[in-house]
């Protein structure tokens, strides 16, 4: 029997997610590290506004939904150009609305997600080949995918807060799992925005782990829908986030980006920052970067010399894209 039939079969069962302790982790007892990036100055007559960073193989690629082609690819060591794909129309290895926070990989190809549909892509001739295109099927917008094995994903549940956090789904079928923090008073749509959190997650991972936007709280989740631990951080300032400081913008996030490779998850973490500031004042606003283990366990905390919202790490270097300054790359070799 496929992996998926045992998962969906689980899922049935859990009608529940089971209340864990809280782990607590000391923010003191890992030193803040201050570092400097690697500046690089890319070619301003090749991208316009990139609005993320990814890497596959030997190329950088830097996404800009809005123009076209949609797709820039930069040589990994020396971040220059190389050439522009992903044109936007109807045609065979075209593209309509891709999306840049969805990425995966596999040995040979890379995965984006273009509108609700999957297409799975390949680099030859310095253009893109689509290999296969998989349409996700759900009565709602589509957040913070995982890619599993065996054409399973995760991602967060409805956006009208109805069901559970996360939804679980195969070849249009899908199950929930996951209990909403309620706080006592939040409902609907209003659940679900004051829930959000950057998943991570990739194929050879038998866990995700959910980090809040709004909440110092990760979770930590098996792929058959079991909470298998929940995570805070001591020693920080307690937030005292509502959901109505969400609507004045004065609410201040804990979280922002993540990103997965096989031994690490990395974190944007904020401190004494509103949405207010973070939106108007992105350029100026440097986060503190955090490294976790898969078990849930804080390695690393770093905090750079530039601010930056998007980044990917690919042989332990980290490329930062900032919000202000499109036409600079920022890197740092992890392992110094």
């Amino acid at each position: 029997m496929k992996i998926y039939t045992y998962i969906f079969t689980l899922l049935l069962f859990i009608s529940c997610t089971v209340k864990k302790d809280v782990r607590r982790v000391d923010i003191n007892s890992v030193q803040l590290e201050h570092r400097t990036f690697d500046e690089f100055c890319i070619d301003s007559s090749k991208i316009l506004y990139p609005t993320d960073i990814h890497s596959f193989n030997n190329h950088i690629l830097l996404i800009e939904p809005m123009t076209n082609p949609t797709i820039s690819f930069w040589s990994l060591d020396s971040l220059k150009y190389e050439f522009s794909s992903g044109y936007k129309g109807g045609g065979p290895n075209e593209l309509i609305n891709p999306r840049g926070d969805y990425f995966a990989l596999s040995d040979s190809s890379f995965y984006l997600l273009d509108s609700n549909v999957e297409r799975e892509i390949m680099v030859k001739d310095s253009s893109i080949l689509i290999l296969l295109n998989k349409p996700i099927i759900i009565p709602d917008a589509i957040n913070q995918l995982v890619h599993l094995d065996n054409g399973i994903y995760i991602m967060s549940g409805l956006t009208t807060g109805e069901g559970k956090e996360h939804l679980l789904y195969k070849d249009g079928e899908y199950t929930d799992f996951g209990e909403y923090i309620t706080d006592g008073y939040l409902n609907g749509t209003e659940l679900a925005i004051f829930n959000y959190k950057f998943t991570a997650g990739l194929q050879e991972k038998g866990v995700i782990l959910d980090f809040y936007q709004y909440r110092n709280l990760i979770r930590q989740y098996n792929i058959y829908g079991e909470l298998l631990q929940e995570i805070c951080l001591e020693g920080i300032e307690d937030k005292k986030n509502v959901f109505d400081k969400i609507n004045d913008g004065s609410i201040q996030p804990y979280r922002g980006k993540v990103f997965a490779t096989n031994d690490k998850v990395y974190s944007l973490y904020y401190e004494h920052v509103t949405n207010n500031q973070l939106y108007n004042e992105g350029g100026k606003i440097i986060p503190e970067l955090q490294i976790w283990s898969w078990e849930g366990d804080l390695l690393r905390r770093i905090c750079f010399n530039r601010p930056f919202r998007k980044f990917t790490v690919i042989n332990n270097k980290l490329y930062a894209l900032s919000v202000d300054e499109p036409y600079s790359i920022y890197v740092y070799e992890i392992t110094k």
